[in-house]
């Protein structure tokens, strides 16, 4: 390895020590937001970062590097069990498009998957049962948890400020300041992350989780599109019918209802 790469490897982790420490020291540091890669999260603590409020961020076993099967990850709620969590979801169908992008443009080279989006969505290790499986395992756990609340990528679209405010409240205790959320909010609007990304010249901010792909291929930046529905521009009628199956036979969105009602 060069030494310019294990600078860069010691300057990432000096920075996440320093986050870490900080995180550590705050009243939330028992609070842990938990989700599956590419629901949202970077949005989500760039906001609650603008906010002042610093919280662990985990994807508690189902990064894509690792492609493991749900079934191997499906204790990991046990290990929550002393932690205020937050769980942070989004339609499996929109998850699987930018997982497939981080997958074959983010990961390291041994790390990418080989293959098309179709090919993808129907991997057990990476695709859309595992998503949906995932979720429904975290909201089906929530009784474990010291305090649980459960938030969508869809509300924070519909009400980002109501939301963050309401994440703020469980994570503190407190009332959110308006003035505050309303600059988290416009500093976490997707144009404005977009710029900022683009700022970075493709190097990758350990602390802002931004920056890492190649500003010649939008769909490898971390603020790739920033849409709800936009699974659609990606798979045809057949793919579609497949996704509609699994999830129908996991009774993915009466569960939702069920267990993660929305609030808009």
């Amino acid at each position: 390895m060069s030494l310019r790469k294990r600078l860069k490897r010691l300057r990432a982790r000096i920075a996440d020590g320093v986050d870490e420490l900080d995180r550590r020291r705050r009243p939330t540091r028992d609070v842990a937001v938990i989700s599956y890669p590419k629901s949202g999260r970077t949005w989500l603590r760039f906001m609650l970062s603008e906010a002042g409020v610093k919280l662990l961020f985990e994807h508690a076993g189902a990064e894509n590097r690792d492609a493991s099967l749900l079934e191997e990850i499906s204790n990991k709620p046990l290990e929550w069990c002393e932690w205020r969590v937050i769980f942070l979801h989004r339609d499996p169908r929109d998850t699987v498009v930018s997982s497939y992008f981080e997958a074959t443009k983010r990961l390291k080279p041994s790390q990418r998957f080989h293959g098309t989006i179709s090919e993808f969505m129907r991997d057990p290790r990476y695709g859309l049962a595992k998503i949906a499986g995932f979720n429904l395992l975290w909201l089906r756990s929530a009784d474990l948890f010291r305090d649980f609340t459960a938030a969508s990528y869809e509300d924070l679209h519909r009400d980002t400020q109501g939301e963050i405010s309401r994440l703020i409240h469980f994570a503190t205790g407190e009332e959110a300041c308006g003035q505050r959320v309303s600059r988290a909010v416009q500093a976490g609007a997707f144009e404005n992350m977009r710029s900022v990304e683009r700022s970075l010249g493709g190097k990758m901010d350990e602390r802002l989780k931004l920056g890492g792909g190649s500003l010649d291929d939008p769909e490898s930046l971390k603020t790739r599109k920033g849409k709800v529905g936009g699974w659609c521009d990606y798979f045809g009628s057949d793919d579609a019918e497949h996704m509609n199956s699994v999830l129908n036979e996991l009774n993915y969105w009466e569960s939702i209802a069920e267990l993660s009602p929305s609030r808009n």
